[in-house]
């Protein structure tokens, strides 16, 4: 009977020890002082080329202008955004009358 028991044991003196030295690596690992020449002094605020970006317009602009977001937006709630779509897209395409009035209905909401 004692066989069985410690064969039991086993696996879990095996786990600990493995947990065991897992802490044991992750305490060496953040023990260790990072040379100054590997950090950054500060860091970076946003991602590169992303400042150029708004710069040029791009992100802060509505990404995609289709109807489809514009009709998302004002169902949302977001009829700004909506009617400045809709203004993109009655420049691009002057006489389409769906648009128009789609455009109108969100006017009068």
């Amino acid at each position: 009977m004692k066989r069985i028991r410690a064969y039991h044991r086993a696996p879990l003196r095996r786990a600990r020890r493995a947990a065991s030295y897992a802490v044991d690596v992750a305490r060496a690992l953040t023990a260790r002082e990072i040379p100054p020449s590997l950090m950054a002094a500060t860091p970076p605020a946003s991602r590169p080329g992303e400042e150029a970006s708004r710069r040029a317009g791009g992100p802060s602009e509505e990404p995609i202008a289709t109807r489809t977001m514009a009709r998302i937006l004002a169902a949302q709630g977001h009829r700004d955004r909506a009617r400045a779509i809709y203004a993109q897209l009655m420049e691009r395409e002057p006489g389409d009358a769906a648009l128009a009035a789609e455009a109108a209905a969100l006017e009068e909401r």
